[in-house]
């Protein structure tokens, strides 16, 4: 009798699990791989797209006569515009071109102390570059060219306009944009640029024009400086528009740095937060004054609480900030924690906390701070005019703060004491809503 033995067993279930995994990697993997090529073939396209597109515009610029090489509204004035917007094979391209005059050092510069070129002007440099945003993200791409006249160098008028951009710290601000424009010259200027790394705008060529460049200076995330025309209401500026004459070098300097954030708070003595208050919040920054010799603050702005005594503010340049109840409000601050003006630095985040108390006629805001303008808490504030039988002591808060109210109009005696500090005491005239600031000073 013939036995034959036969293996008649399938594939187990964990052998058939495991198959379908290998084969989900490997499918996964060429599919990533396909993704991938296409993603490159992508790019490679609009890259190749991207560099006709600036050699045509070089090409343009190159056909031109000398004279016509330059950008509408720019410094040189020109035929080619300065932003195009074009889309081709189904992406959008920004083809940016940027026509400047150089000063090359081989002649000596208009700015050298020792051999000054009258004639900046030497040449045009060409700068064209295109972005897009492709399958990696954004891309740019820059191309740059010499164009040079007939002549030995150009003989082109105008002035020349230097720019310098710092920040808070006194260091360069590279790429910051800087927008110059200037309607009294024929064409018109509307120029947009950036600051090279050195934190500088150099612009030979300017044509000359008496108190009409006017500037303005940012950068994303940054605070904004620039030029103040005057108006009806502020008849001079600190920082006019420009004048720009023949031969001649015109420096200007702008600051700017990371704006910050505040959030401020207005309660009562009670620690209940007061909703619909009007502060007035105004910067120490001045840009021009009034025909009456009132200044004009950059920042002075009024604002309302929300309804949980909120006030939140945004893009705050770096600066000393000032927190007042607006003069309808039926409140005077009783406490400001931190002592004001508070000192915003560049790019932080910070709060204030303002105090509110009933509005009398006449009261008493003693602040006590050390030299280092550190609040001191724990002081024994002392008003008194013993003719009037005024008599009144208290302690300042942990924000080095004492508040006398009501009081008196009258010649009242200040007197604050405080362990290991000497013993202040000064002669005050109190009206209305007074405020004392003291340095108390170590023996």
């Amino acid at each position: 009798m013939l036995n034959l033995n036969k293996n008649n067993q399938g594939f187990t279930l964990i052998e058939v699990l495991i198959g379908i995994f290998i084969l989900s990697i490997a499918t996964l993997t060429i599919y990533s791989l396909y993704n991938m090529s296409l993603k490159i073939l992508w790019e490679s396209k609009a890259k190749v797209t991207a560099t006709q597109l600036a050699n045509q515009k070089m090409e343009m610029a190159r056909n031109l006569t000398y004279n016509q090489v330059g950008t509408l509204g720019g410094i040189p004035t020109g035929l080619i515009p300065p932003v195009e917007i074009i889309t081709r094979n189904g992406i959008e391209f920004s083809v940016n071109t940027f026509v400047s005059y150089i000063d090359d050092p081989f002649d000596g510069t208009a700015s050298s102390t020792t051999t000054p070129d009258t004639l900046s002007a030497d040449y045009k440099q060409v700068r064209v570059e295109v972005n897009w945003t492709s399958k990696f993200g954004a891309k740019k791409l820059i191309f740059l060219s010499s164009i040079t006249p007939k002549g030995i160098e150009s003989e082109t008028g105008g002035g020349t306009l230097k720019i310098i951009v710092f920040n808070s710290a006194g260091q360069p601000v590279p790429q910051a944009q800087v927008h110059i424009t200037n309607s009294t010259v024929t064409p018109a200027i509307d120029l947009n640029t950036q600051t090279d790394s050195a934190g500088l705008v150099f612009l030979p060529g300017a044509p000359a024009a008496i108190e009409s460049y006017k500037i303005s200076v940012t950068k994303d995330g940054y605070s904004i400086d620039q030029t103040y025309e005057t108006t009806t209401y502020m008849s001079t500026t600190i920082k006019p528009p420009l004048s720009i004459y023949e031969g001649q070098i015109t420096s200007i300097s702008f600051c700017i740095d990371q704006t910050s954030s505040v959030i401020n708070t207005v309660k009562d003595s009670n620690n209940v937060y007061l909703s619909s208050v009007d502060i007035n919040i105004k910067g120490e920054k001045i840009i021009g004054y009034t025909a009456s010799s009132t200044p004009v603050y950059k920042y002075d702005q009024d604002k309302k609480t929300s309804a949980t005594g909120l006030i939140n503010l945004t893009n705050l340049e770096w600066d000393s900030y000032h927190f007042t109840p607006l003069n309808h409000e039926p409140y005077n601050i009783s406490e400001s924690s931190p002592i004001q003006p508070l000192n915003l630095s560049p790019n932080t985040s910070t709060t204030i906390s303002l105090t509110l108390a009933p509005k009398e006629t006449h009261s008493v805001l003693v602040i006590v701070k050390d030299i280092d303008s550190q609040p001191i808490a724990d002081a024994k504030v002392h008003l008194f005019n013993t003719d009037l039988s005024l008599d009144s002591t208290a302690t300042t808060t942990n924000a080095g703060q004492a508040y006398f109210a009501p009081w008196q109009a009258a010649t009242t005696t200040l007197e604050v004491n405080k362990i290991g500090y000497n013993t202040y005491q000064d002669v005050l005239d109190i009206f209305g809503y007074y405020t004392e600031t003291i340095t108390l000073t170590s023996p």
